[in-house]
């Protein structure tokens, strides 16, 4: 069964206010470490508009869960050179959506998206 949304999500900014420190805390093992910030989603959040329409409508990954993963490529877990963040974000759409999941859960918004995996991604 679903949680019930407790959080009002009304932009990319607001879901990432709600799951970024438990999201880091999953990806890299450690509390918030400085990993992810207050700093990085005002600094890079917008960053992503003009990405976030083609992966929902071309490979059906949700705009908000999108931003998270674009963020990750300002740091360690980006394996790739920064113009290829979009394909980077759409190949590991799956080895992060877990945490995803888990990040939504621990803020009270699982439910909102799909938790299975688009068969285009």
């Amino acid at each position: 069964m679903q949680a019930a949304q407790t959080t009002p999500i009304k932009s990319h900014y607001d879901y990432l206010d709600a799951t970024i420190d438990k999201f880091g805390e999953l990806v890299f093992g450690k509390p918030n470490a400085g990993h992810f910030c207050d700093g990085m989603i005002v600094a890079h959040g917008d960053k992503c508009y003009s990405y976030m329409k083609n992966a929902l409508e071309e490979h059906g990954i949700p705009e908000h869960r999108f931003t998270m993963l674009y963020l990750l490529t300002y740091t360690s877990e980006m394996d790739r050179p920064k113009p290829e963040s979009y394909d980077w974000v759409i190949s590991n759409y799956a080895k992060y959506l877990p945490h995803l999941l888990a990040a939504e859960e621990a803020a009270g918004i699982s439910g909102l998206y799909p938790t299975a995996i688009p068969l285009s991604a």
